[in-house]
């Protein structure tokens, strides 16, 4: 991390601003590491060692140090603690009218209470355009596709993820080609393990069915 101080302000300022501007809460995340309220550690990686006949290392992977943030972000009746602490008067005003300047952006209410929760954010997920912190898994693997002119979102479109490979408008997408986009869903947290996972995005949804919702 060779960023200095004051460079690392200004990315990240620039997206928070991005994020405000693309609809996306984690904007208050990262406003939140801007002004001390969530902390940073590092976390050095240990060695991972792969073999192929159980005896000769084929790949080793070195350490890295890798900048964690773990937080939970709670607003409830217009109260904010961030991981069960509260927020002073003046930070808690200051984040509960970011809170109703980003709904009323998106022309709605904010609701009575919400939560955002990471114990894992890494540092590189900030600043990564497509990470799941910056697009959400359904986002950003759209935004991968259209980048490689697999997608156009001026139509419907759908796009499938299950154990039988990946689907863009019922058309299967060849394994190679495919291996891009299923290993970042995989990354940021559905793996079809049975015949009835299914990653399903359209124009209007996302859904999988175990519930989750992206």
């Amino acid at each position: 991390y060779c960023r200095n101080m004051d460079s690392l302000r200004k990315e990240l300022q620039a997206v928070s601003t991005k994020l405000y501007l693309e609809h996306n809460s984690n904007f208050l995340i990262v406003d939140a590491i801007l002004d001390g309220l969530i902390k940073m550690s590092e976390h050095k990686a240990s060695y991972q060692v792969s073999y192929s006949n159980g005896a000769v290392p084929t790949h080793i992977e070195e350490p890295v140090g890798e900048m964690l943030f773990g937080y939970i972000f709670k607003y409830q009746d217009g109260k904010i603690t961030i991981n069960s602490k509260p927020l002073d008067d003046l930070a808690n005003m200051v984040y509960v009218n970011k809170i109703k300047n980003f709904f009323s952006h998106e022309n709605s209410e904010a609701p009575d209470s919400f939560t955002l929760t990471n114990f894992t954010l890494k540092s590189k997920d900030i600043f990564e355009p497509y990470s799941y912190f910056r697009k959400g898994q359904d986002r950003g693997v759209v935004y991968m596709l259209i980048e490689d002119k697999l997608l156009d979102t001026t139509y419907d479109y759908t796009v499938i993820y299950n154990l039988e490979g990946l689907f863009i408008n019922y058309t299967k997408v060849s394994e190679m080609s495919a291996m891009k986009y299923t290993l970042y869903i995989n990354k940021n947290g559905f793996t079809p393990n049975s015949p009835k996972d299914q990653l399903y995005i359209d124009k209007k949804q996302i859904k999988c069915d175990r519930g989750h919702k992206f």
